[in-house]
C-alpha cells in the first residue's frame, strides 16, 4: 500500500490507520493513536494541566506540548472519535 488513509500520531510518531486513531477537533487536524490513548488510560487518566483525573462524561484534550491528555476544560484541545 501507498500509505493512503493512514495518519501519525501527534505523540510517537507512528503511522497508523485513520480507523486506529482519534483526532482533534481544530483546523489542522492532529492524531493519537489507540497504543498512546490506550497507556494514558490505564496509567490513570491523568490530567497534564490540573493532575487530577479525567472521567465519566467529561470530554477528553490534547497537550501537543507535553505530548499527554488531560480535560478538554484545562486548555487541550478536544479530541474526536476518528
Amino acid at each position: 500500500m501507498l500509505g493512503f488513509g493512514k495518519v501519525t500520531c501527534a505523540f510517537c510518531n507512528t503511522r497508523v490507520r485513520r480507523r486506529a486513531a482519534r483526532r482533534t477537533q481544530m483546523d489542522r487536524s492532529e492524531y493519537v493513536c489507540e497504543g498512546c490513548y490506550a497507556r494514558w488510560d490505564t496509567g490513570g487518566r491523568k490530567c497534564a494541566a490540573c493532575d487530577t483525573r479525567v472521567s465519566g462524561m467529561q470530554d477528553i484534550g490534547m497537550f501537543t506540548a507535553e505530548k499527554t491528555l488531560g480535560h478538554a476544560d484545562c486548555g487541550g484541545v478536544r479530541i474526536l472519535r476518528a
